[in-house]
This record gives C-alpha cells, sequence and structure tokens, in this order.
C-alpha cells in the first residue's frame, strides 16, 4: 500500500514537471518567440494567459481531487471543464455575420443609436452592449469571452436542474461529454439572441423547478421565477410564447402528486406577482430611457409590414411568417420522426443479438462492434472538410428521442412519473428556444437548450431491463456507447468553427487591435488588416456615414462607426427600402468586396448558395447608385475595395 502511495506522488510530480514544461513552451519567455511581431505575440500572451488557468485547473485535479471528494467538487469540475473547452476556441476563427450583427447593434446601441435599437431583442442589446462598453473599444476577443461567460452559465443551471432529481455522480459522466460535445454548435461566439434569452429562460425554470420540489413551501422561488422569465421575453420577444409553460408544470405537478388547492393556488399567485414585478421593472427601464414609444412602434410596423400588398420583384427578406415556419417545423418533426423509427429498430435489433450471444463471447463482439458502427454512421456524417452535415442536428435529436421511447415502452408508470416534470420541462426548453427561428430545430442547439433533454435518457436507460422473445434486454451497451462516442467527437470542434476551414489553417494572427489575439486563415487576415489599417488612418473616419457590403455587419462594430441603414446587415433590408435608405442617407464610404462574406472560403473564390444568388439584386443597387453618384475608388487590395464621395488619392495594394 505504501509503494502504490509513492509511485502515486511520483506520477503527481511528474504530471506537474509535464505542465510546467507546457507552459513555459507556451509562455511568451520561450526564446523561440524573440523574433515574434506585435500581433503574434499578442496571440500568444492571451493564448499564456489560457494555458496558465488550464494548468491551474488540472494540477488542482491531480493533488486535491480523489474519490471520496469527486461528488463535493463535481460540480466545479463541471463549470471549470466547460470553461476552458469553450475558452480554447475563442482565440480562432472570423465570422463577419451573425456575429457581427449582433456586435454592431449592442455596440451602437450606446454609441449614437439608442432609441432605433428598442426592437425584438432589445435585452439583448442592452446587455451585451453594457458587456462591450466594458472593455470601451471594440475588441473581438472581449466580446467572445462574454459568449463564454453565458454558454457556461447556461450549462452550470442545465446542472444544477438535473441536481433537482439525481445525484451528482450520476450525472457527471453523461452530461459533461455531452454538454463539450454539443458546444459544436454555438456557433455565434457572443452574446446573442440565442444565448442570452435562453439563459433567463432557464434560470426561470429553475427556481421555478427548485419551488416545486421543495419542502415545505417557499415562495420567493415563484416569484423569482415569475420575474426572470419577462427578461427573457425582453431579450427576445418570441419568448412570449414561453410565459405561460410555468404555469404548465404547476398544473402537472398540482395534478401528479395531488397537491393541496391551496399550494396550486399560492404558486399561482407568487409566479403572477413575480412576473408582474418583471413587468413593472421592464415598463419603468422603457420609460426612463425613452425607449417606450419606439418599442411600441417597432411592433406597429411589424404587423403593417405583414399585413401590406408588396411587389414580389422589389422584396428580398427572411421569411418569419407563420406559414413558411410552420412548413419548417412539419418537415423537421416527419424527418426526425423517420428517424426515430430507424433509429428505435436499429437499437432494439443490436440489444436483442447483443444479448442473445452474451455466453458466446467472439460473437458478443462482433455484434458489440457491428452495432456501434451502425448507430455511428446513423448519426455522425461529415464532410470531406472533417466538418458535420448540415441536418446532423436531426439525427442527433432522433437518436435521444428514440432512447426515450425505449425508456418509457419498457418502465413502470410510477418511475415515469417521478420524472415526468424533468422530461416535460426539458421538452419545453428546447421547443421554446427554436420557436420563432427560420432555422427550425437547428436554432435551440446553438445555445445548447437540448442539453437536458439529451442527458435524461442516457442515464434513465442503463437500468432498463426487459424481455423480448425469451431473451433478457438491457441497455448498458447504448449507455457506455453514447458516452465513449460522444467523447471521441468532442475534439471535431476544431473544424467545425462556424464559417471558417479547417482548423489547420487558422494559423496567422490580426494586427489591428480590434482583432488582436485572433487567427484566422492568412488570406483572410491579409485582406482584413490591410482595410482595417487603411480605414483607421481615415480623419474621424468613425464619424462617417459608411456602408459595408455583401453581408459585412461586423464591420461597423471593429471600425466603431454607425450604420445607417435599418440594419447592419445589408441584404436583411427589402431593394425599395435599401434604395431609399441609401439615397437618404448619401453614404461618405462604399466598402465593396469580390464575393460575399456569405461565401465560406472568403476572401477565396467559391460557389455561391442559392441566397446568395438573390442577394445579387442588392449587389446591382449598390454599383448603380455609385456610378451615377459619382464615387471614386480611394482604395484597393485584393479582397475589398473602397469609394468615396471625395475624390482622394488612389491607393492600391
Amino acid at each position: 500500500m505504501h509503494i502504490t502511495e509513492k509511485l502515486k506522488n511520483y506520477l503527481k510530480l511528474f504530471a506537474a514537471g509535464i505542465i510546467f514544461l507546457w507552459l513555459f513552451i507556451q509562455s511568451p519567455f520561450n526564446p523561440l518567440y524573440s523574433d515574434y511581431n506585435h500581433a503574434e505575440m499578442s496571440f500568444i500572451k492571451l493564448n499564456f494567459i489560457y494555458w496558465v488557468l488550464a494548468s491551474v485547473f488540472i494540477l488542482w485535479i491531480i493533488f486535491y481531487v480523489n474519490r471520496l471528494n469527486f461528488e463535493k467538487y463535481s460540480r466545479i469540475i463541471f463549470v471549470c471543464a466547460n470553461f476552458l473547452y469553450l475558452s480554447f476556441y475563442i482565440f480562432y476563427g472570423f465570422d463577419v455575420m451573425d456575429t457581427g450583427f449582433s456586435l454592431s447593434k449592442q455596440w451602437s446601441m450606446f454609441h449614437g443609436i439608442w432609441i432605433e435599437n428598442f426592437d425584438a431583442m432589445v435585452g439583448t442589446n442592452l446587455i451585451g452592449g453594457l458587456w462591450l462598453s466594458i472593455y470601451g473599444s471594440p475588441s473581438l476577443i472581449w466580446s467572445r469571452f462574454g459568449f463564454v461567460l453565458v454558454q457556461v452559465s447556461i450549462v452550470w443551471v442545465s446542472y444544477e436542474i438535473m441536481l433537482q432529481y439525481f445525484k451528482p455522480k450520476r450525472i457527471f459522466a453523461v452530461i459533461l461529454p455531452l454538454s463539450l460535445f454539443f458546444a459544436v454548435w454555438n456557433y455565434y461566439q457572443t452574446i446573442n439572441y440565442d444565448n442570452l434569452p435562453f439563459l433567463f429562460f432557464i434560470i426561470s425554470i429553475y427556481f421555478l423547478i427548485k419551488g416545486l420540489k421543495e419542502q415545505p413551501f417557499k415562495k420567493h422561488f415563484f416569484v423569482i421565477s415569475g420575474a426572470i422569465i419577462v427578461l427573457a421575453v425582453f431579450c427576445k420577444i418570441t419568448y412570449l410564447a414561453a410565459l405561460s409553460f410555468p404555469l404548465f408544470l404547476i398544473l402537472v405537478d398540482y395534478n401528479l402528486f395531488s397537491k393541496s388547492k391551496k399550494i396550486i393556488k399560492d404558486t399561482f399567485l407568487y409566479y403572477l406577482f413575480g412576473f408582474l414585478i418583471g413587468l413593472v421593472l421592464i415598463v419603468v427601464l422603457l420609460l426612463i430611457s425613452g425607449g417606450l414609444d419606439s418599442y411600441i412602434l417597432y411592433f406597429v410596423n411589424i404587423i403593417k409590414e405583414l399585413i401590406s400588398v408588396k411587389d414580389p420583384t422589389k422584396t428580398f427578406s427572411h421569411d418569419h411568417s407563420m406559414q413558411s415556419l410552420y412548413a419548417l417545423y412539419k418537415n423537421h418533426t416527419i424527418n426526425v420522426i423517420t428517424r426515430v423509427v430507424n433509429y428505435t429498430f436499429f437499437i432494439l435489433l443490436i440489444e436483442y443479438f447483443r444479448n442473445k450471444t452474451r455466453n458466446f463471447k467472439p460473437m458478443n463482439y462482433i455484434t458489440i462492434l457491428t452495432g456501434s458502427f451502425i448507430i455511428y454512421f446513423f448519426i455522425f456524417e461529415v464532410n470531406d472538410s472533417n466538418q458535420f452535415n448540415y441536418n446532423m442536428f436531426i439525427y442527433l435529436l432522433s437518436f435521444f428521442i428514440s432512447i426515450y421511447i425505449l425508456w418509457a415502452l419498457f418502465t413502470k408508470n410510477i418511475v415515469i412519473k417521478k420524472y415526468l416534470i424533468l422530461i416535460i420541462t426539458s421538452l419545453g426548453l428546447f421547443l421554446f428556444a427554436f420557436v420563432g427561428s427560420d432555422l427550425g430545430f437547428r436554432a435551440a442547439f446553438h445555445s445548447n437548450a437540448g442539453l437536458i433533454l439529451f442527458t435524461i435518457p442516457i442515464i434513465l436507460i442503463k437500468e432498463t431491463e426487459f424481455k423480448f422473445l425469451n431473451v433478457r434486454v438491457n441497455f448498458t451497451f447504448l449507455f457506455y456507447f453514447t458516452i465513449i462516442i460522444f467523447s471521441l467527437n468532442i475534439i471535431r470542434k476544431k473544424d467545425n468553427i462556424y464559417r471558417e476551414s479547417r482548423f489547420e489553417f487558422l494559423a496567422k494572427p490580426f494586427q489591428t487591435s480590434s482583432l488582436l489575439g485572433i487567427k484566422s486563415s492568412p488570406q483572410r487576415v491579409e485582406v482584413v488588416d490591410s482595410l482595417l489599417v487603411y480605414l483607421n488612418e481615415i480623419p474621424n473616419f468613425s464619424e462617417k456615414k459608411v456602408i459595408f457590403t455583401h453581408s459585412n455587419p461586423i464591420m461597423y462594430y471593429l471600425t466603431n462607426t454607425n450604420y445607417f441603414l435599418d440594419s447592419p446587415w445589408d441584404i436583411l433590408h427589402n431593394y425599395n427600402t435599401l434604395e431609399q435608405r441609401l439615397f437618404s442617407v448619401m453614404p461618405d464610404y462604399f466598402v465593396i468586396p469580390k464575393e460575399s462574406h456569405r461565401i465560406l472560403t472568403w476572401p477565396l473564390k467559391s460557389n455561391p448558395d442559392v441566397l446568395e444568388s438573390r442577394a445579387q439584386g442588392h449587389y446591382d443597387i449598390y454599383n448603380k447608385f455609385i456610378k451615377e453618384n459619382n464615387y471614386i475608388e480611394i482604395y484597393k487590395n485584393s479582397f475589398y475595395t473602397v469609394f468615396s464621395s471625395k475624390v482622394k488619392e488612389l491607393t492600391n495594394e
């Protein structure tokens, strides 16, 4: 025993030595980095801070965490692991569209476009803008740190909800690999209209669940739940549909566990009281900020837009109509049902043969391997760039629903009753995370809204057992298969960075101050840095009227300029509105790229998608306007061209 403990201590010291050696290699004191330029050293320094934090975490686990205290520290390990995993990727990739849309709206709210940003996402604009303002100047790495805090908060609250029903050890082994794997779909690395409202929604649900489980009755949980859910609506108006969900959970809980009418009445009243408190505070905020009239007018204009008659040849917009969303959600639902039938059949077949051959080991192993490959290739589709197939969210959702079905079919009603509130909660969290989105079910993956939904069946299926054709079948294999396969696929996030090439090509850091600490492909870095250096040299550029075209909304944030269209994302405007705004504003500058930023490989050429071909109408309007109003080309690099309404010296690169 003494020798074993001594060996463990030596191994711990050896591991610590390896960690300190790695830290030195990554540190700015490494002589190998002595000839690095400012951009490269900035990346090294920020990355070194990350590795210091990661090393402290690993050393703490090595020297202080053991089997006896693991349950005590499991929550901290889970949160820190998610924080470090997400933080690793904030240094890589450069998406100018979805991320840029959020950043430019949030930044502009505190830099000249206050009233105009009281829209369907005003809470997200306000809170996101406050976060960006803490740093004081545009910084993409700072905005991404805010994203990490929000996403980690979501998985943390998810974990806390699960703790209301399961012991930590029972949760940890399942939820950790799943939370890290589903981070692959946390595309927009900033505080945005997907993750922030969902964070408030899930916090509200947590306090509701806590209140329903707590004995004796404690009213403050329901008051807090009602108040916080208002913030979800304030951050994204589509969460209006979720306001009644807590009331539904209260009713289900009342019917399942036969609680007294007084308790159900008090629960309703305190939840509604909290809701009214939240609503009053938001209205007061709108009044004080001067945004109430603008907020109301925004929805009035939406209603007018929906009922107005338009010329389809002059209209270009994303279709969020009820008819289109219904068709999309119906299509996704049919695809899920079809896949669920397939998965359920194959899982039963594999489990049957696995248990049938358990006394003949070679055949049993062959069955396990064959079954593993079948399920794996049904779920995971990867293209030539090592990136997941666009429709893989359908396959994943179908897989976990099929496990729910198997568990429900072969589990006693008394056990189902025990977890029914949690299951309904997980379904509601997933559902309301995508309602109103033209991305369908996929939108729920962006905020990790399905984490609880996907964790529950894996935990429960392990103990499920039944007889099928006189063969005793259990799903132990499925439990371990899921944990192993999803753990192994965590590494694939490296090649699934949103709108970027493979990870190995993200090798060059930006040099401009707003992008310090970020790496992208050399071609992308060169054209963006070159453009930003030029624009930053223009006197009082931040006060100029600029149009960044071809889906390039992030540039308003990076250059500290305000957008003068109704949205920083130019192709979200219909053609009539775009033409009218150009003539009314008469921009000082146009910044036009050779290709759209929707093309994944920009600045390298690639085939445009369907939406890009429709956006050609916008580009024709720009070209015509520039030509008719005698704009002058004042700067050009291999990708971007800058046009000015005033004659300036032409710069070529």
